[in-house]
């Protein structure tokens, strides 16, 4: 499962962002130390970091909302990000579901639309938080032909 996650997104693989744990309770996800995902000050680029936590967020979705992937695609209706300090070195983001999923696939059903909320903590090597984000993730159901 995991392989195939980490081939799914196109700019989460530019990134070099790699999905390393997936749990019915989130995801945990890597960014490497790399030039070019760097600022003009030399640290992680914000643009990256987001990308990792938007990254861990869709891997903890996948986990944990496996039942809804048949029904229905997600997609991010709203994210916020808050840098707490320049982020050097290796960064992993650890995505967790703030609301419960089980009766998400009746709520497809009957609203036709599910809303699930995933915080999400990034650490550098030292484990220090360096930023702290939220998503949320909603799925629509099809519309009939």
């Amino acid at each position: 499962m995991l392989d195939i996650i980490n081939k799914a997104v196109p700019f989460a693989r530019h990134l070099g962002i790699t999905i390393s744990e997936m749990d019915a309770t989130g995801a945990t996800a890597q960014l490497p130390d790399e030039g070019a995902l760097k600022n003009h000050i030399g640290t992680q680029h914000a643009g990256a970091l987001f990308g990792l936590a938007e990254s861990a967020s869709g891997a903890a979705l996948m986990a944990s909302c496996a039942e809804l992937l048949s029904q229905a695609q997600p997609v991010v209706r709203a994210a916020a990000i808050q840098y707490r300090r320049a982020a050097r070195g290796p960064v992993h983001a650890r995505a967790s579901l703030e609301n419960p999923t089980p009766d998400a696939l009746d709520r497809l059903k009957r609203d036709g639309r599910a809303d699930m909320q995933i915080a999400v903590s990034l650490r550098d090597k030292d484990e220090a938080e360096v930023a702290t984000a939220r998503f949320e993730w909603s799925f629509r159901a099809s519309k009939a032909a």
